[in-house]
């Protein structure tokens, strides 16, 4: 079943305060072969929709989340401080200025610029396991560990930081 929530939806509020009803109105959308019908629905919890709705939630309010969890929970401190560690940056990329696969001279350019950034991400990833290796070493906790992988980051080029989100981190850590 398919339920497309950003377009060709109406939304149904049956007699139940607890809940709404969502039915999909297109039957052209396939999902792994299987076609929506205009009898398939979503069941939603009022307290769902509704935070669905309200919710300002954004980016920065889920790293502030990370950062508070981290410092409340060793478990979680753990998990996130070998993430940080091990995980590779990835550049944030707007598909829509790809170069044309038709000019090969401009897709060269652009897979050498992928090959270059690759090649930093991954001298910074090694960089952060040095650290982590040290900090463990001294027997420094995984919520210090996190936290100083995340200096790191701040530390480093503010154009790096653009091209992979980590500049989102900066505002939860002291100067």
């Amino acid at each position: 079943m398919f339920v497309n929530t950003i377009s060709n939806t109406n939304p149904i509020y049956g007699t139940s305060s607890v809940a709404s009803n969502y039915q999909s109105n297109s039957a052209n959308n396939i999902i792994a072969g299987n076609a929506a019908s205009s009898d398939d629905s979503v069941q939603i919890s009022g307290s769902a929709y509704k935070a669905l709705n309200d919710s300002n939630a954004t980016t920065s309010d889920g790293v502030k989340l990370i950062f508070d969890r981290v410092n409340s929970d060793p478990e979680f401190a753990k998990d996130m401080a070998n993430a940080y560690t091990y995980s590779r940056d990835f550049e944030v990329v707007d598909l829509n200025k790809l170069p044309s696969l038709s000019d090969t001279s401009a897709m060269a350019a652009y897979t050498q610029h992928v090959n270059d950034f690759e090649n930093e991400a991954n001298n910074i990833r090694d960089q952060r396991i040095q650290i982590y290796t040290e900090l463990k070493g001294t027997g420094a906790s995984d919520a210090e560990i996190f936290n100083k992988i995340m200096q790191f980051n701040k530390s480093l080029p503010e154009d790096y930081q653009a091209k992979t989100g980590l500049d989102k981190y900066s505002q939860y850590l002291s100067a």
